[in-house]
């Protein structure tokens, strides 16, 4: 899987430059999600969901769960299901695979 060309940004963190979107994103998954990837290899995609705590997508947010996923086990530049990363409220979690809303 990989990012649409358009309508994406590009961050970088520690030297390595991601691409994120949340547009487009419904033809993985069924839902919205904001995709980020690392810009160059093909890795292992991250898929954030906002709901439903109302995320408000801006840089520092991404740059945020970038380090929260490096953290617990995200590989971006080796192959591998996606990682889903929700917010219980108090900080990221780690969802179940295809999981989108988390509960409180």
């Amino acid at each position: 899987m990989t990012l649409p060309k358009r309508n994406n940004r590009r961050m970088t963190v520690n030297g390595e430059v991601y691409r994120w979107c949340l547009e487009g994103n419904e033809l993985w998954s069924g839902w919205k999600h904001i995709a980020i990837q690392h810009s160059t290899m093909r890795g292992q995609l991250l898929l954030l969901d906002p709901f439903p705590w109302h995320v408000e997508i801006r840089p520092q947010t991404i740059r945020d769960v970038i380090f929260f996923a490096l953290d617990h086990g995200w590989t971006p530049k080796s192959a591998g299901k996606p990682l889903y990363i929700g917010h219980n409220g108090e900080g990221f979690i780690m969802l179940p695979e295809n999981q989108q809303y988390t509960s409180h």
